[in-house]
This record gives structure tokens, C-alpha cells and sequence, in this order.
């Protein structure tokens, strides 16, 4: 079973024909750096559709699958999911671990989190750790039935133990619970269970400022729209800092946020002046918010789901959809002044569709994933992709 947005399952899976291809360098007015296609996806004995972004540890890129490999899923031909590496030199990919029931793991639904060259990552109801040297996945702890399922986001070291966010419940009148994970023993707590006036619905990890711990959830707060909530790790104690849904802000946050300077970024799916995502940007310690830029068009981009990245004073993100194909774009935008630019349109039939996740800056390179796209003998609108993107 893959696990992913419902809007974007709805567009995303119904229109694409992807041509397959090896690196591809970029083309066309909207685009303004380098682009390059390191790997094309090709479903069972390999990886389909990945959804999160990537860590680099060895000098190579890490990420997960929540489909394909050459696990045992249960009957399913599309496996359950795989762990890859790229180099990002050669664009060469390895499947580390194929997901499968024997290990009683399923579907990894978080990217990695490195902590002293151990990988950490979560699935659908288990968190798991991985070695390089050996590719030995182990399980480290299973979420209790009653708590929630389907861990999001990446898992967040604070001193000796791992911080995760699980979405959804058993049944829907569960909205998703906080948890933490002692990394030496796998003993595991729930710290958090979320109830509408706190948000509910989360999709996107942690991240530390200061010592608390910010997250957002897509749907809930006090106009059920969403939400930014800070947590305390030592007493477990949650505020909401802001919810979203009045003036014409943002509406359902799904990626994580960004620590810059002292201020939080993130990004909305919908909401702002023209209901197509935003830009957002937000005092941790006032819960003063801002619309840093309302996606308006194809043209600019519209609907994003990832967090951000900084990049020399400028904010780096993609958009699952718009952009000169509709496929989707990477863009940057001036903190400051607000100004947005397309710097790369995807094109579903030669380059990849839909990044569903953000992207992670090594040196002067931009990585990421597209959910679609690429080797169209996969499927015929591709098992999404691996790239890089120098501005």
C-alpha cells in the first residue's frame, strides 16, 4: 500500500506519460541553472515513486521508496518498498534493503535521519535503523496499535533519543500522536496525542530551535485549517503557535519547517490571496505570521508540499504541481522582499512530475526526488526520479 496525499494521488496518477532517459541538462525560459536526471526508478527489483528527500552520509544520497524493491509484500507485484543510495557523481543506484514481512517492515513512509553514520527512518507503523557498512536494517520500535500509524516526517535526534510524528490512528477519530524512541534500547513513549484544538493530520517532522520543538499539522486548530505547535521535550508540554485559516493566509501545512535567523518558514498547500499555497513566515516566540509569497498560477508553481531550504540568503522549494508543463517546479524566493522565481519546470515526459518532497543542499548542488516520471517501463507514467539542481 502506498501512502500518499490525496490531491496529489488524484492528479498526479491520472495524467503522465514519461519518456525514459538518462541525465537530462535543462532547456527553455523558466529554466535558470543546471538540471540533471541522476536515476529513473524502475519499480520492482528497484524502488517506485519516492516521496521523501535524501541525506547524504559516505558521500552518497540516501532515500527511501514507499513502493517497489524485491521484497515480499503480502502478493503485491510492486513490492514494499525500497532503501536506495545514489552517488552523486555517476548518478549509480543501489537498492541497500528491499522492505519486506519477514523483517515485519513495510513501507517506509520518512526519510533518513543520520545520527554518528547510523541511519534512522520510519514505516507505516515502525521505526528502524539501518547500517551502512553492513545494510542490516534493524527494527527498533513498533508504534502502539492505539497511538497512530504511518510515521512522517524525518525523526529528529535530541541528546539519546529519537523524535518522530505518526499521522492518522487505528480509526478516524485518532489524529496522530508524538513519540519519542530511546536510540539504545528502542524503549518508546507517546508524548502527544493531537485533538483538534491542537491540530490534527500531521505530514510533516520536527526540527529543534532553541531547545523546543516546532511541527505543524495539516488540518485541526481554531479555524481547521492547521497548525504550528511547539513541544517541550523534557516536560511534553504542547502550544499551539499559530493556526492557520483567517485573513487570507495559508491553509494545510505539510512539509516541515525551517529555522533561518531566528524566524520559522514553511509552506502551505493551499490558502493565500490565491487558494494555490504559500510561503509563510512565523515568530516562535510572538506566533506573528506572515505571507511571505501567495502561489497564484501554473506559471509560478502552485500546491507545494515540501518544506525549505537556505541557500545564500534565499529560500529553495519545489511545487508538486504548475510550472510550463503542470508537472511541477523547484523555485526560489527572497525572504525579504517576497520576490519568487521558477528556476526549473519540470516535464513529466522526459525529466520527472510531482516532487512531493524537498531538497537537500550539499555544497553548491541542490537533490531531490520526483514522485512520477522517468523509466516509462516501469509504468507508463514513470516511478519517479532522482535529481540535481546547481542554480
Amino acid at each position: 500500500m502506498i501512502r500518499e496525499n490525496t490531491v496529489l494521488h488524484k492528479y498526479a496518477l491520472c495524467r503522465i506519460a514519461i519518456l525514459a532517459g538518462a541525465a537530462i541538462a535543462t532547456g527553455g525560459p523558466a529554466n535558470a541553472g543546471t538540471y540533471l536526471q541522476l536515476h529513473a526508478f524502475r519499480g520492482s527489483g528497484d524502488g517506485a515513486h519516492p516521496a521523501t528527500g535524501l541525506t547524504l552520509l559516505n558521500g552518497n544520497l540516501y532515500g527511501t521508496t514507499p513502493a517497489g524493491g524485491a521484497g515480499s509484500c503480502l502478493g503485491s507485484p510492486k513490492g514494499c518498498g525500497s532503501v536506495y543510495s545514489v552517488d552523486p557523481a555517476t548518478g549509480d543506484e543501489q537498492v541497500v534493503f528491499s522492505f519486506n514481512v519477514s523483517k515485519d517492515l513495510v513501507t517506509p513512509t520518512t526519510g533518513l535521519t543520520d545520527v554518528d553514520g547510523t541511519l534512522y527512518g520510519g514505516t507505516l507503523d515502525a521505526i528502524y535503523s539501518l547500517n551502512p557498512t553492513n545494510d542490516e536494517v534493524y527494527p527498533l520500535y513498533s508504534l502502539p496499535k492505539k497511538s497512530g500509524n504511518s510515521v512522517v516526517g524525518n525523526l529528529l535526534k535530541v541528546h539519546d533519543k529519537l523524535f518522530g510524528v505518526a499521522s492518522y490512528g487505528p480509526n478516524r477519530f485518532q489524529n496522530g500522536v508524538v513519540f519519542s524512541v530511546k536510540r539504545n534500547s528502542g524503549h518508546g513513549v507517546t508524548l502527544f496525542e493531537f485533538r483538534n484544538e491542537y491540530g490534527r493530520t500531521p505530514e510533516g517532522g520536527l526540527i529543534d530551535d532553541d531547545g523546543m520543538l516546532y511541527g505543524t499539522a495539516s488540518l485541526g486548530g481554531a479555524y481547521k485549517s492547521g497548525t504550528v505547535f511547539a513541544l517541550d521535550p523534557t516536560t511534553h508540554a504542547v502550544t499551539v503557535v499559530y493556526s492557520f485559516g483567517s485573513d487570507g493566509d495559508g491553509l494545510s501545512p505539510y512539509g516541515s519547517l525551517l529555522d533561518f535567523e531566528g524566524t520559522l518558514y514553511g509552506t502551505t498547500y493551499r490558502g493565500g490571496a490565491f487558494d494555490a499555497g504559500t510561503v509563510f513566515s512565523l515568530n516562535p516566540t510572538t506566533g506573528a505570521e506572515a505571507v511571505v509569497y501567495s502561489f497564484k498560477s501554473s506559471k509560478d508553481g502552485i500546491l507545494p508540499l515540501a518544506g525549505l531550504v537556505e541557500f545564500h540568503g534565499k529560500l529553495y522549494g519545489t511545487t508538486s504541481f504548475g510550472g510550463a508543463s503542470n508537472d511541477g517546479t523547484i523555485f526560489r524566493i527572497d525572504p525579504i522582499t517576497g520576490v519568487e522565481r521558477v528556476l526549473y519546470s519540470f516535464e513529466g515526459h522526459r525529466d520527472g512530475a510531482y516532487p512531493k518532497s524537498g531538497l537537500t543542499r550539499v555544497g553548491k548542488t541542490l537533490y531531490g526526488t520526483t514522485f512520477a516520471g522517468g523509466d516509462t517501463t516501469c509504468i507508463s507514467r514513470g516511478c519517479g526520479t532522482v535529481f540535481s539542481y546547481t542554480p
